[in-house]
């Protein structure tokens, strides 16, 4: 199901109202949804994207080769930023039109009102049901004081440009001229391919909003609200018949749920080391200046206050000299960026919503496993993103000591 079909088959969805059917076909309805988004166009729109980061490795692999590690890398990034068809900044561009009053609020939902924090969960609402997150994320568009991001944009395609041109000349300096062509190729390709990465999510997202329409409906005709989320898919046609067995279910879930938020996981569970699962992960010690090496995924140098946050939901002003802290990004993160520095993620990579963001924007970004839990907010660092090294340089008068465990809980799904 490419995007013209998912256009057909959304727009006649629309045309259906969810509180006129019947519970039998509105189950009918979900499953044709689900069969639709997930089983038919989810994997499609995830292709053009795939292949695109298999152009980026190569070209990238390429570039190492003849260049070394660090420049190879730095390079990647310059021939692979301010591209043409990226959803994320087109996004981006509208929120600051809001905020500028060129655009309503209305036109900004109409197209990205499908997307959200989190936006994989099922369970969370999408942008055009939290208008009040919407508004606070215009709000720090309105009060940023770096340029807009269509200015940031053209200044890295103007970047990228120059580094195009340029390449011919250092790659003969590398010894590399014979594979000017193959370089070029692979370039050409990645740069062709890789904004899909976000327009696919974009349109599968979508979808998602459909499928999760219909769950909001049962959930209000049932009166669970959304704790809907926590039936599985099979037992919903059963719950009218079984509901006393199905709130129990609910129950017991949900408090295993709120437990489980708790828990400090490793990104492998080592089944030598099952005494430890569960405990917050070892932070490193600190002195007057401790130094992490990390993996850069935008390059640059920033200075600045460490900001750490869990949930964009909840931030209110991170600063003007902030470099961010926090466990991975997704198009709820962007307006984090307005006024950021830097940008610090514990997990992803030079292909991620974060790395892409923060090459729009111009700003340095790095992976560190347990950056939240090994950096104090409101510690002053260096973030080093040529080099892979994060540098303390201050750390906080006073901090609230809080289980990083704890701090990390994500917002609980809403009740009845």
């Amino acid at each position: 199901m490419a995007v013209p079909k998912l256009d057909v088959f959304l727009a006649a969805t629309q045309q259906i109202t969810l509180r006129d059917l019947s519970t039998t076909d509105l189950l009918n309805e979900l499953q044709r949804r689900r069969d639709a988004v997930l089983g038919e166009f989810a994997g499609e729109s995830l292709v053009p994207g795939f292949f695109g980061g298999l152009a980026h490795e190569r070209l990238r692999r390429l570039l190492v080769q003849l260049l070394g590690p660090e420049e190879g890398e730095q390079w990647a990034g310059r021939l692979t930023t301010g591209m043409e068809g990226d959803v994320t900044v087109e996004q981006n561009v509208a929120l600051f039109e809001v905020a500028a009053g060129r655009q309503s609020r209305g036109e900004f939902l109409q197209r990205f009102g499908h997307r959200s924090v989190n936006e994989m969960e099922l369970s969370q609402p999408r942008w055009r049901d939290d208008l009040d997150y919407v508004d606070r994320m215009i709000g720090r568009f309105r009060g940023a004081s770096q340029s807009s991001p269509h200015e940031r944009h053209r200044a890295q395609t103007e970047m990228r440009r120059q580094a195009e041109t340029a390449l011919p000349t250092i790659l003969a300096q590398a010894g590399g001229a014979s594979l000017r062509e193959l370089v070029e190729h692979e370039m050409r390709q990645a740069q062709a391919l890789l904004p899909y990465r976000e327009v696919g999510k974009f349109h599968l997202m979508r979808g998602y909003e459909t499928v999760r329409e219909v769950l909001v409906e049962l959930g209000r005709r049932w009166r669970l609200g959304r704790d809907v989320f926590f039936l599985r898919y099979d037992e919903l046609p059963r719950f009218e018949a079984a509901r006393v067995a199905m709130e129990e279910r609910i129950a017991s879930r949900k408090l295993r749920w709120k437990s489980a938020q708790k828990l400090s996981l490793p990104d492998v569970i080592d089944s030598r080391r099952l005494e430890e699962f569960g405990r917050p992960r070892p932070v490193m010690a600190t002195g007057d200046q401790t130094q992490w090496e990390c993996r850069p995924i935008a390059s640059g140098v920033a200075r600045g206050t460490a900001r750490v946050v869990f949930d964009p939901c909840e931030v209110t002003d991170l600063g003007r000299d902030a470099i961010l802290v926090c466990p991975s990004t997704d198009p709820g993160w962007t307006p984090l960026f307005v006024n950021a520095r830097g940008l610090i993620v514990e997990r992803g990579g030079v292909l991620s919503h974060g790395a892409i963001v923060a090459r729009e924007f111009g700003i340095p970004a790095v992976v560190l496993e347990a950056a939240t839990q090994r950096i104090a907010d409101g510690s002053q660092i260096e973030l080093d993103a040529n080099h892979g090294v994060v540098t303390l340089r201050t750390a906080p008068n006073s901090v609230t000591s809080v289980p990083a465990a704890i701090r990390g809980v994500t917002s609980l799904p809403e009740g009845r």
